[in-house]
């Protein structure tokens, strides 16, 4: 409720429109989160070749509870499910074509994995 308030007061005092005053702010693109159903004895050796695999391109990443990605345009998370047999995963980039091409570079991945 707040937001919205503080919204009409900038609204009020400007004759900009709302579009016009967003302009310059990056838009970002996600992904809700993706469950993919894994052996529960294989979820976190998954992980692991993940982090090989991330490691092995020279990426950037962050390893606290699974492994987070940091792109120049955005980032990817993968984590095993600590109640179930599944990995968690979630995307965001400043356009949906990386979007989409980091998402299912991962997705194949893991797919590629399952069978360990």
């Amino acid at each position: 409720m707040y937001v919205g308030l503080r919204m009409l007061e900038i609204l009020s005092n400007t004759n900009k429109k709302a579009s016009e005053l967003t302009e310059g702010i990056t838009k970002y693109y996600n992904t809700p989160e993706i469950k993919v159903a894994v052996k529960d004895e294989n979820k976190f050796e998954i992980i692991e070749r993940v982090k090989s695999y991330v490691h092995d391109k020279g990426l950037e990443s962050i390893e606290i509870d699974g492994i987070r990605i940091n792109f120049e345009d955005g980032w990817a998370l993968l984590r095993a499910s600590n109640t179930g047999p599944n990995l968690t995963l979630r995307f965001e980039f400043t356009t949906e074509d990386r979007l989409n091409e980091v998402k299912e570079e991962y997705l194949n991945l893991v797919e590629s994995l399952k069978g360990i």
